[in-house]
């Protein structure tokens, strides 16, 4: 396969997944109807808890650990410091596109 064909895919994806988390952020703040808010809720709050995990470093290494077994079963072998960069920039563009903070919002709601 043609290395800028797969780079131009995982582009793509990426960009694509970035755009809908973008248009469900924009829906949840803007809708009121609960039929459709809780779902989303429940999606953002895991998309966050995600970000989140990515933060923590052992955590994060373990994920890292997970995509080099994944590659080198494929033959492809990345360094971790490549891998680690992707992960990194993927929770800096869900924190971009505003994603909110709704698990550390719901701990606040349930303290007196």
């Amino acid at each position: 396969m043609d290395i800028k064909l797969i780079i131009g895919f995982v582009a793509s994806a990426i960009a694509g997944a970035l755009l809908l988390v973008w248009v469900l952020v924009q829906v949840y703040s803007r809708v009121d109807n609960p039929a459709v808010k809780n779902p989303l809720h429940s999606l953002l709050k895991l998309i966050d808890t995600c970000a989140d995990n990515m933060e923590i470093a052992q955590k994060r290494s373990m994920v890292i650990i997970a995509f080099q077994q994944a590659l080198v079963w494929k033959r492809i072998v990345l360094p971790s410091f490549i891998i680690g960069i992707f992960i990194d920039g993927c929770v800096w563009l869900v924190r971009k596109v505003g994603v909110p903070d709704l698990h550390k919002a719901g701990e606040e709601e349930k303290q007196p």
